[in-house]
């Protein structure tokens, strides 16, 4: 799943465009943002995150940048993920 702050419209757009198979959801007031502790303060926008939860919903694992091209590979996800019970 991912978690885009574009208001639900252009976020169906990008999904769209992108030929996602995987559920976005709109984080277009920046609640969840803000609860994850990464909305940035001066910014209308959350900083570059990525979080795994486990089979409870608790964050596993999470990584947060200041730069939106710097990510956790897929291998890296995929890794964490099968790790996370």
């Amino acid at each position: 799943m991912a978690i885009s702050n574009d208001p639900p419209q252009k976020r169906d757009h990008l999904v769209a465009q992108l030929g996602l198979t995987f559920h976005v959801l709109s984080d277009d007031g920046l609640a969840l943002a803000a609860a994850f502790g990464v909305r940035q303060k001066d910014k209308d926008s959350p900083l570059p995150s990525t979080f795994v939860l486990d089979t409870a919903g608790r964050v596993a694992w999470r990584a947060v940048g200041d730069n939106i091209v710097v990510r956790p590979s897929v291998e890296r996800m995929l890794e964490l993920v099968r790790n996370t019970k």
